[in-house]
């Protein structure tokens, strides 16, 4: 799997909870169609990308297999796509080295990825383990009737978006969306306390949906198990005697032999 340098920022919507280990990866998978496919979710958003992957006759020496598996599946760290990420050359090269890779053929409970040529300065080849727990199924959908499709620039958008919070000190922000899609979409947020208020509008941008699919069935965010509570470190204490009824807890090695040479010394 080649995997294009800008969409390997996905990773920045896996979860960094290390409490739900399976959603802390990037789910990498291979369709029917031979489409490659990269999701992410923190269990309040999720992100979902295919693309068409470069034909290669004579990959490059430090590159992988990339022989292509209908079928593979496979959770990439959030951190392993972020190194990645950085690996990939962003200069003037050959479309190729402009590409991350995974390998599909590596047996069962490891993957092998890498980015870079030496040729080029800098190559790297990682091995992870695959998660004991699965990547909980995202491709349960809800079907949307009578939605309203709005094009916005999504930089725009952002910037909006990250500026009001700034303002407001707040993460929750009202969205207006207009039944008529050639008008403004009103955004809102209030300071908790009341004391400011944020009103903008962003107006919506013209999209050439040529040839893009029709896209009613609106993906959920998966069920999601549990956190995972982390093992609590063994109790390392334990209780010295000082001689005439008289004890004492010590919970680190060092303290432990101190207490017990002074016991032994009288002089406790």
């Amino acid at each position: 799997m080649l995997i294009p340098r800008e969409v390997l920022e996905i990773h920045k919507i896996a979860s960094r909870d290390e409490e739900r280990p399976n959603l802390t990866g990037v789910h990498g998978e291979r369709e029917a169609g031979e489409h490659p496919r990269l999701t992410a979710t923190d269990g309040h958003r999720l992100i979902t990308v295919t693309w068409n992957e470069p034909k290669v006759e004579s990959p490059p020496t430090d590159f992988g297999d990339l022989s292509v598996v209908p079928g593979f599946t496979a959770d990439i760290p959030a951190e392993t796509c972020a190194e990645l990420k950085r690996a990939v050359p962003s200069g003037d090269v050959g479309e190729i080295f402009r590409h991350a890779w995974v390998e599909e053929t590596r047996a069962e409970g490891v993957v092998r990825s890498g980015a870079g040529d030496k040729a080029l300065g800098q190559a790297i080849q990682i091995e992870t383990k695959r998660p004991e727990l699965d990547f909980p199924d995202w491709r349960q959908v809800v079907h949307v009737k009578g939605a309203v499709r709005i094009g916005v620039n999504g930089k725009l958008l952002a910037e909006l978006l990250k500026t009001i919070a700034a303002i407001t000190g707040e993460r929750g922000v009202v969205l207006h969306i207009p039944a008529d899609p050639t008008q403004a979409i009103g955004l809102h947020a209030d300071r908790v306390d009341g004391t400011l208020h944020v009103d903008a509008v962003l107006m919506p941008m013209t999209l050439d949906l040529t040839g893009r699919p029709d896209w009613e069935d609106v993906p959920v965010l998966p069920n999601t198990p549990p956190k995972v509570p982390k093992p609590k470190a063994p109790d390392d204490s334990e209780s010295i005697d000082l001689g005439d009824g008289a004890s004492v807890t010590a919970n680190t090695p060092e303290l432990r032999r101190a207490l017990k040479r002074a016991a032994r010394e009288g002089v406790a």
